[in-house]
């Protein structure tokens, strides 16, 4: 009966103690969880809200990139139209199909430009500033290029430039079908945001509307009569080749380096694909509609008849 004591004290000690193992484990555990929890979540709080800061309103030069890419003008849908009407003698006289192609290449220049300075300035992690200036030194190298060969072929024409005028041009007829094939198929209609498709609509007929009306009032200053000045501000509106080349890389760029900026890029290339859907046909319709109509045709029968009179006096 002595000896039975301690050994039932002593089983009874080792009962309290397993049982209060396990609960001491258990407290243990939790509050290991709770300290987790209380190490790991703070930090996701404080980190999504800085994601969302981001992701609030758009980046400044994501909005540039986005103007800049509409702004251009399409010389796959201008300068063929303005050749045609130049072939046929509309507005000659006062040289305005060449106006028009020259300042939709300088438009696309400055377009291309400040989409590339955007673009840098958007995915960029270097300085901005040095972004900016190697986009204006590529800017003033080029033109530079281009001065030197346009004074070297000023001065060596060439002998058979009629040939070769007839070639590019039957080239440009075989090949253009095949250009705007191609932008149909790099443009995707399923990556479309149906949800702001009206805002974008809205957004690009007022920019295209201020435009014109700025074209407008600069020609005022250049000589033209009222229904020029209307034909001029109209031919601006075609987009289509240089939308359908910058509107994905953006969405290329953003999937690769800076996911929190995607939707933005999606933005970008939903308004690039409506500017063509929407500025291209009808720009073309209205050029070809609008330029027999509204321009003065050169006559060279006319000319020679009054050239003949005056040296018959």
């Amino acid at each position: 009966m002595y000896t039975d004591g301690p050994q039932n004290e002593h089983l009874e000690d080792e009962n309290v103690q397993s049982s209060t193992t396990p609960e001491i484990l258990k407290a243990t555990s939790a509050n290991e969880h709770e300290e987790t929890k209380e190490t790991i979540f703070p930090e996701t709080e404080e980190t999504k809200p800085q994601i969302e800061k981001k992701g609030s309103c758009p980046p400044q030069g994501t909005l540039n990139k986005a103007i800049t890419n509409v702004g251009a003008v399409s010389p796959a849908v201008v300068v063929p139209s303005m050749l045609h009407l130049q072939e046929n003698g509309y507005g000659v006289e006062k040289g305005i199909p060449t106006l028009l192609i020259a300042a939709s290449s300088l438009d696309d220049i400055l377009a291309i430009t400040g989409f590339n300075a955007c673009f840098s300035i958007v995915f960029s992690s270097g300085n901005i500033s040095s972004n900016i200036l190697s986009s204006l030194r590529d800017v003033i190298l080029g033109a530079l290029l281009g001065i030197v060969l346009g004074m070297f072929a000023r001065h060596f024409p060439g002998i058979d430039q009629v040939r070769v005028q007839k070639l590019i041009g039957t080239a440009w007829d075989i090949f253009q079908p095949l250009l705007f094939g191609l932008v149909g198929a790099e443009v995707s209609v399923v990556s479309l945001k149906s949800n702001a498709i009206g805002l974008f609509v809205g957004t690009m007929s007022l920019a295209l509307l201020v435009r014109i009306l700025f074209t407008f009032v600069l020609m005022s200053c250049a000589g033209f009569n009222f229904k020029e000045k209307i034909f001029i501000a109209l031919s601006w509106m075609p987009k289509a080749t240089v939308q359908a080349v910058l509107g994905p890389l953006a969405l290329e760029e953003a999937r690769m380096s800076a996911p929190h900026l995607e939707s933005y890029s999606k933005d970008v290339m939903t308004v690039a694909f409506l500017a063509i859907l929407i500025t291209a046909p009808n720009g073309a319709l209205i050029i070809g509609i609008l330029g027999p109509k509204v321009l003065t045709r050169y006559d060279k029968s006319k000319v020679k008849m009054e050239l003949s009179g005056l040296e018959l006096h």
